[in-house]
């Protein structure tokens, strides 16, 4: 729990959530204290399949009174029991409020991109929200894919390794993240592979790369070989020159 908790309590500063792995089992534990401290809490571990339900009686339920109520309604017309006592209306009626209260509090921390997320989940069921946040950022399948992602983004080819080296590493993380994935768009796609493939190399290497890039379209074999010939051509200018070197020991 972060030291900051215990303001929350008192209905101090809203905890924010920032929306990445690293941050969200703080953020989860500061959020439970404040909706504690709003005296909601209870509700994000109530799974109820009948909340929706639950919703429409409450409805039902006002419009009964209401019309209960009225003194043009006819003795008739009022409605029948519906089986529900008197505290068990209550019951329902204060969880939906305090499920809705506390609901509309862990929306209120997130941020656009996350609002976005939700948009789908029944609105007021404080449980449906808190657990699809549980589920994308406590699972683990989830957690592992996110850091390879991270490590992903981080991705260079270094000064001492050769473009098929290079391509090995990408190869083998395009693997593991694919093998991840739970959906197509999941995956590593073309375009982010050349993109890892041509543009993440060493300086000496940007104007092959440009050249590898027009070749592309015809397979990797020919970028294969134009890195391949880069490569060679380098080795080569790097040796020493071992029959003008003994020459010129001669001429010494």
């Amino acid at each position: 729990m972060s030291t900051d908790s215990k303001k929350y309590h008192t209905y101090g500063e809203l905890p924010k959530f920032k929306g990445d792995i690293q941050s969200y089992p703080v953020w989860r534990q500061d959020m439970i204290t404040y909706l504690h401290g709003h005296k909601v809490g209870y509700t994000i571990s109530m799974a109820d399949k009948d909340f929706e339900n639950k919703v429409q009686l409450i409805g039902v339920w006002l419009h009964d009174d209401l019309a209960l109520d009225s003194p043009i309604k006819k003795e008739e017309e009022k409605v029948k029991d519906d089986g529900f006592s008197k505290e068990k209306k209550s019951s329902i009626k204060k969880y939906i409020e305090d499920s809705r209260s506390a609901y509309a509090i862990i929306y209120a921390a997130l941020n656009d991109e996350h609002k976005l997320l939700i948009k789908n989940l029944t609105e007021g069921y404080a449980y449906g929200i808190w657990k699809f946040l549980e589920e994308k950022y406590q699972n683990s399948g989830d957690t592992d894919a996110l850091l390879l992602w991270r490590d992903l983004s981080k991705m260079k080819m270094s000064d001492n390794e050769t473009w098929d080296m290079w391509k090995a590493r990408v190869d083998e993380m395009r693997r593991r993240i694919d093998v991840m994935a739970k959906a197509e768009s999941d995956k590593m796609g073309d375009s982010l592979y050349k993109e890892l493939l041509l543009y993440e190399v060493p300086e000496a290497y940007s104007h092959t790369a440009e050249l590898a890039r027009l070749k592309w379209p015809e397979g990797l074999d020919g970028v294969k070989e134009i890195f391949k010939n880069f490569e060679t051509g380098r080795t080569r200018s790097s040796e020493p020159d071992t029959e003008h070197g003994y020459l010129g020991e001669l001429m010494y």
